[in-house]
C-alpha cells in the first residue's frame, strides 16, 4: 500500500480444545474501489475446518488493512458560480 490505511481492523484467539458442530461461514466483503492487504495466520487449524472435528492448542491471528481510492472531483454543476436574485420585495 502506498499511503496509511483507511480501515484497518484485527483480532487474535487461542484455545486450548475448540470443535466446529458445522463447518463456519465467514468472510469478509469490502464494496466500492479500494486496494486490500489480509494476513490470516493459523496453528493447528486448517483453511478448511471439518464438521465434528475438535483441534487443540490452536491460536488464530486475522488483520486486514483497506485504503479507499481517491475520489474523482466533482463536476460542476451548470450555473456555477452565478447568484440567484429573488423576486423584489413590494413597497406600500
Amino acid at each position: 500500500m502506498s499511503r496509511r490505511p483507511d480501515i484497518e481492523i484485527g483480532g487474535w484467539a487461542r484455545a486450548d480444545e475448540v470443535r466446529f458442530e458445522r463447518e463456519p461461514d465467514g468472510h469478509v466483503e469490502y464494496q466500492g474501489d479500494y486496494e486490500a492487504e489480509t494476513i490470516d495466520e493459523r496453528e493447528n487449524l486448517p483453511d478448511e475446518v471439518g464438521a465434528g472435528e475438535t483441534y487443540r492448542d490452536v491460536r488464530v491471528r486475522w488483520h486486514s488493512r483497506v485504503t479507499v481510492a481517491e475520489p474523482e472531483p466533482p463536476a460542476p454543476r451548470s450555473g456555477a458560480g452565478r447568484t440567484s436574485r429573488g423576486t423584489p420585495g413590494r413597497r406600500r
